[in-house]
């Protein structure tokens, strides 16, 4: 893995520009509400930087719950995040 990222990911983003990139790989019940309300105030004080949210229910197997599925909406609604799922 370069960078800590496996090969898989890299089409998403450029890890040579140089910026931040955040990256959020878990079960979406772990955190994603959390980081939803944290990533707008992180874009401001970082604001070349990029998050890339990995995280479904369907990779268990499972269904998104409405819940879910309107954090993921909010999130691809802030600046320069983006949803991988």
């Amino acid at each position: 893995m370069w960078n800590g990222i496996a090969p898989s990911f890299l089409g998403h983003f450029d890890i040579t520009a140089k910026k931040p990139h955040f990256l959020y790989f878990s079960q979406p019940d772990r955190g994603l509400a959390g980081l939803a309300d944290m990533w707008p105030e992180i874009a401001d004080g970082a604001p070349d930087a990029e998050l890339h949210v990995y995280s479904s229910r369907s990779l268990y197997g499972g269904t998104d719950s409405d819940q879910i599925k309107g954090l993921q909406d909010r999130i691809r609604t802030m600046p320069r995040a983006f949803v991988h799922a």
